[in-house]
């Protein structure tokens, strides 16, 4: 019964957790400023396994969808390949949730575990080019830096 009690308050405990994550800072903490776009670009590429562009070629009921690889930015995957990707559920606090998945719909997707429809901003892509995290791919019409930057270009 003892051991009872005790997974009983680690569950309670852990399902605070969430709601514990949303309260602000105490008073007097100073706001750390945003990451840029070269952060959010290098953050994007480290943290995931997978970088791939495609589209939506179905969408089921509840959401989910088959998304089918047009190019591999990062990966092991293959162009070609047809993944069953989930729809992101709402996020706590009030932050932004994306569009339910259409067919039709394409962009870039960023994934370790399991891809979810959560497009990658175009503007990240670019700065992960630019910054040369990743080549571009056949579609990619975007402005490229050149040069190294040590002598006149």
């Amino acid at each position: 019964m003892k051991m009872m009690r005790v997974i009983g308050a680690g569950l309670t405990a852990f399902a605070a957790a969430p709601a514990l994550a949303c309260l602000p800072p105490p008073p007097g903490t100073p706001t750390p400023p945003p990451p840029g776009e070269p952060q959010l670009a290098e953050l994007t590429f480290r943290g995931a396994r997978e970088i791939v562009e495609g589209v939506v070629i179905a969408v089921r009921a509840d959401a989910s969808a088959r998304f089918e690889i047009r190019h591999v930015y990062k990966g092991t995957l293959r162009r070609g390949a047809v993944l069953d990707v989930r729809y992101h559920a709402p996020m706590p606090c009030g932050a932004p949730t994306p569009p339910p998945p259409r067919k039709g719909g394409h962009g870039v997707l960023a994934f370790t575990t399991e891809p979810q429809i959560d497009f990658v901003p175009a503007a990240l892509v670019d700065r992960m080019i630019a910054d040369k995290w990743i080549a571009p791919g056949p579609r990619d019409r975007r402005p490229q830096r050149v040069g190294t930057g040590s002598a006149p270009e």
